[in-house]
């Protein structure tokens, strides 16, 4: 019996032994951490959209048909460069303001000389149609007047253009005339075999130059698009397009010229430019000498006579082209005469109102003076009078608001919106075009809580953050600090000046430091928690057993001060040198007993 019980006794001391290992095995490992005393640099951290600090909005006073868009949304300008073209030498608005002008006009008139009826007023009534009959033949003489500006641009574009063609057609002549004076005279022909060495020996330079070009090429591809891209806004995609082949490859000298020696897009240019003048160099000798060996077979023109033919031809082409100019610039002076002449028929119908204006009012003062017109009558006269003139300033103010054939930018900056497109009409008052004055800056508005902002100060440089490719040289400084409207009891608005590589449209990312503190109670973010009942951590307990210490997960209440990217600063009953959990490889729960990893 005695046996059995010790044998009993033993069994029970064996399994509670493993019992507890086997328990050990399956509880939560966690990580603890002391909390510690020390110092923590709180972050703001928010978002906010770019806007320019100021947009400008191109508009007209009148209505208008847009002939054509010159400019593109994202394309920077400068003052003075085109936006648009428009049809049409005046507005709707002044063009319908004329005609009513002139219907009150001849509506006073007839009023003025039916009132003449009741007197002898002959002599005053024939004057005043002589008068009406000038003005009408004033307007039917500025009506059949051909003028406009857009014309004149035109005319004027014309001229440009074919001044090209004859530098380039004069380039070609003395090209010519070199190669022709180079030769020295008529020669003997050359032996066919030698050609034909020649000419294999010339195609295998052409070869080795038509790689070097493909290489260049393939070196310098970023630095050529990027080329491209700049000549076409420099000229603008819309002419661009106008252009020859010939008169790009002017205006691309142009745009390479005007950019830095050292600029790596005008490096690009001029090495494959140079390249291709020297392949065309050795096609053209090539071809000499095809022609020569040709000529030895054929019996025709010899080398100088093939060049001296091809110096005619140029010079041919260089009259045609100069002929093309001088018409080009006959027809911009007769455009301008035009408008000479309607400056002149616009003054000759201005000085036949104003004839017939006076006569009408010196008579119905006459009239008045005479007792000719009854009281009815003369208070319908002076009504319309004074319509007629409020129409007549009308017709002058919107004279003096009016625009040519061409709206060009009164700023400069990036153009963000187009509001009209060529053919339709741009109404008075509605913007044609947003303007981005970049000079004027650009800022950022981010929501804080009144506590966060009292944290900050004007004049805070917070790091700025793009989303993948950073920041860049992108810089925030803080510039204001006012009411939330929509929340003014809890928010406030912090305003950033942005300075940099940015874009109105775009989002940033800030994060503002706050000024740090020192705290008596800190613990890492990864052991704070909580729950509907506010914030806690779970320390550990130890407790003793027979076997051993048993450490249980204990929640602990706390306050949440302050935070940074690391610690939290807490108020609460956690005590200095506490374990707190920081991470587990379960879920943890207060009351739970747990395994520590690191035993302390």
């Amino acid at each position: 019996m005695l046996k059995a019980v010790i044998i009993f006794l033993a069994l029970m001391l064996v399994l509670t032994f493993f019992s507890n290992t086997i328990m050990n095995r399956s509880l939560p490992e966690v990580a603890v951490q002391y909390t510690t005393s020390g110092s923590v640099s709180p972050k703001i951290r928010g978002s906010g959209v770019v806007t320019a600090n100021e947009q400008y909005e191109i508009t007209l006073s009148q209505t208008r048909t847009v002939e054509a868009v010159n400019v593109r949304v994202g394309h920077e300008v400068t003052t003075g460069d085109l936006l648009f073209t428009l049809s049409g030498g005046s507005s709707d608005e002044l063009d319908a303001a004329r005609i009513e002008l002139d219907a009150l006009l001849l509506a006073y008139q007839k009023a003025v000389v039916n009132a003449s009826l009741n007197g002898d007023y002959a002599q005053e009534n024939r004057d005043i149609e002589n008068a009406r009959a000038e003005l009408t033949a004033a307007q039917e003489a500025l009506a059949a007047i051909s003028y406009s500006d857009e014309r004149i641009a035109a005319a004027e574009t014309a001229v440009n253009t074919a001044k090209l063609e004859v530098a380039r057609q004069q380039a070609a002549v003395d090209v010519a005339q070199a190669n022709l004076d180079a030769l020295g005279g008529r020669i003997p022909g050359e032996d066919r075999s030698e050609i034909n060495n020649k000419i294999t020996a010339k195609n295998t330079e052409i070869t080795l130059k038509t790689n070097e070009i493909a290489d260049a090429k393939v070196v310098y591809k970023e630095s050529l698009d990027a080329f491209d891209v700049y000549v076409e806004d420099f000229y603008g995609e819309e002419g661009w397009k106008e252009l020859t082949d010939s008169q790009k490859e002017i205006f691309k000298d142009t745009a390479a010229a005007s950019l830095d020696v050292g600029d790596m897009r005008r490096v690009a240019y001029e090495i494959i430019t140079s390249l291709n003048g020297q392949l065309k160099t050795l096609n053209d000798q090539l071809n000499e000498l095809k022609a020569q060996r040709d000529s030895l077979e054929t019996g025709n023109l010899t080398q100088y006579d093939r060049l001296a033919q091809r110096l005619a031809d140029a010079k041919t082409a260089l009259a045609t082209a100069q002929t093309q100019q001088t018409n080009a610039e006959t027809r911009l002076e007769n455009e301008k005469g035009y408008k000479a002449a309607w400056t002149e028929a616009n003054t000759r119908v201005k000085t036949a109102q104003t004839a017939l204006e006076d006569l009408l009012f010196d008579l119905a003062e006459k009239q008045k003076t005479d007792n000719v017109t009854n009281q009815v009558e003369a208070l319908d006269l002076a009504d319309m009078k004074r319509q007629y003139e409020r129409k007549r300033d009308e017709v002058t103010e919107l004279e003096g608001d009016s625009v040519g054939g061409t709206v060009t930018s009164p700023v400069s900056g990036i153009v963000k919106s187009i509001g009209v497109s060529a053919g339709n009409s741009a109404e008075a008052g509605v913007p044609l075009a947003v303007i981005e004055v970049a000079d004027r800056g650009y800022s950022v508005n981010m929501t804080v809580t009144v506590e966060q902002s009292r944290r900050v100060s004007i004049g805070d440089v917070a790091e700025v953050n793009t989303g993948w490719w950073g920041g860049g040289n992108i810089q925030a400084t803080l510039v204001s600090i006012r009411n939330d409207p929509e929340n003014p009891a809890t928010s406030r608005i912090l305003s950033f000046d942005i300075s940099g590589q940015v874009e109105s449209g775009s989002q940033l990312n800030l994060v503002l430091g706050e000024k740090s503190a020192n705290y008596e109670c800190l613990v890492p973010n990864s052991a704070l928690r909580s729950d509907t009942n506010g914030d806690f951590v779970l320390i550990v307990m130890a407790k003793n057993s027979p076997l051993g210490n048993r450490y249980v997960a204990t929640r602990v209440d706390v306050t949440v001060i302050a935070s940074d990217d690391t610690n939290t600063a807490v108020s609460g009953g956690l005590q200095s040198y506490e374990y707190v959990i920081v991470t587990a490889n379960k879920p943890v729960e207060a009351g739970m007993q747990v395994k520590m990893v690191d035993n302390p």
